[in-house]
């Protein structure tokens, strides 16, 4: 079983599950803006902590494929990879805790 595409599939669920209603949500709040600097609760929609959880760990992820597609490792090899992904991923994501913005 090849770990690249399953995570790549799950990947693609997770964008539209969790990252999708969150930007659809920024996006209605920025058009219904009528002033040029963003209110309070645009700004609380674009510092979701849930939505840059995921893109993190997501990018963290997809280093993660790009390893496994150059190096070819064994099925360990291929689980420990994904796992160090997750585990950094959510390490930055910690650590990011501060808005982005």
């Amino acid at each position: 079983m090849n770990l690249s595409l399953v995570t790549l599939v799950l990947m693609t669920v997770m964008g539209p599950v969790i990252n999708l209603p969150r930007l659809k949500a920024i996006l209605n709040a920025v058009n219904e803006e009528k002033g040029t600097a963003p209110s309070a609760e645009v700004m609380d929609k674009i510092r979701d902590r849930t939505l840059w959880n995921s893109v993190i760990i997501m990018t963290m992820l997809l280093v993660g494929i790009l390893f496994l597609m150059t190096v070819k490792t064994t099925a360990a090899g291929s689980v420990i990879t994904l796992g160090v992904a997750v585990v950094i991923g959510s390490i930055a994501a910690k650590k990011n805790s501060v808005t982005p913005f």
